[in-house]
């Protein structure tokens, strides 16, 4: 699937640093359920961070700011970018190359640039660069990025991927279990969930 994408098959991804803020707070997540204890509040935080990280996962898009780690088993033939599948990135924190003798370096930013307009974002190279070379067979090349709209709730909480959220932790919330209503099986996603992230899906997912 990655491969078409311009990434290898064999690649990891690390969130590394989480997003410092939810786009939603606890005391707003209880005004839309309706609930004025705060004997649930931990719960309630709970939920608003797996349902961000269900919104990032479903739509290849970080929130608020965070820094991820991509890992490559190769450099990327012919001279071709680096695709990176987390999204909008905000900047490049760094490449590291790793020798056959797992000796590191870091690769000089003169060698590429950051383009942050495509979708997904990319690396390429710089006009007369090339990626390094006698590399070893895995893990190869360490790329630290950092994606996300901002680094306070502010910056995303006019989009849809706010409402998602609003929708799965408030259905997560009243249906704490998977369960069957006579022969029908309660959604495990709200109606509307994919309607709000659909248009914020990167091309592969």
């Amino acid at each position: 699937m990655f491969s078409a994408c311009g990434l290898p098959i064999h690649f990891g991804l690390t969130r590394t640093t989480d997003a410092a803020v939810e786009p939603i707070t606890v005391a707003e997540m209880k005004v839309h359920l309706n609930e004025s204890s705060d004997a649930f509040d931990g719960l309630i935080l709970s939920y608003l961070t797996a349902a961000r990280r269900k919104v990032e996962s479903d739509t290849g898009r970080a929130l608020v700011n965070q820094t991820w780690t991509l890992s490559l088993d190769r450099a990327p033939a012919g001279g071709r970018p680096i695709i990176l599948p987390i999204g909008p990135v905000v900047s490049v924190t760094s490449i590291t190359e790793y020798s056959t003798a797992d000796v590191s370096a870091v690769v000089a930013t003169s060698v590429y640039r950051l383009d942050s307009s495509s979708v997904p974002a990319r690396i390429v190279l710089k006009d007369n660069q090339s990626w390094p070379s006698g590399l070893r067979p895995e893990n190869a090349l360490a790329v630290v990025f950092v994606a996300g709209y901002g680094t306070t709730a502010a910056a995303v909480s006019d989009t849809p991927l706010v409402q998602a959220i609003y929708l799965l932790v408030g259905h997560w919330y009243m249906t704490r279990e998977a369960v069957h209503v006579g022969n029908e099986q309660i959604a495990s996603v709200p109606l509307g969930y994919q309607a709000l992230i659909g248009g914020y899906k990167v091309p592969w997912l």
